[in-house]
């Protein structure tokens, strides 16, 4: 099992929350966008599967609602490119 900064397992579960925390925060005009796609950026560069990395993309292209403010839609903005970006971590 990978970990972050030795101290959270990044199994397919701690994936799972990245997801929903994302979810979550998909057209939420508040401080949580940033909060979690800043927190995601600075933690699990180079931690993330294909398959995660596949599923942001796509709930953020597909998102059926407005992504919030322009604060909010500049920030999604920049962490679809660092997910453009982002190498899969691989076994």
């Amino acid at each position: 099992m990978k970990k972050i900064q030795g101290t959270i397992p990044f199994d397919d579960d701690f994936c799972g929350v990245i997801l929903s925390a994302v979810r979550y925060c998909l057209g939420r005009r508040t401080y949580m966008p940033s909060l979690v796609t800043d927190w995601i950026m600075r933690n699990c560069h180079g931690q993330l599967d294909a398959g995660t990395i596949a599923v942001l993309k796509r709930d953020i292209d597909e998102c059926p609602f407005c992504l919030g403010d322009t604060c909010d839609i500049e920030q999604w903005k920049k962490f679809r490119s660092w997910l453009d970006n982002e190498k899969p971590w691989h076994d």
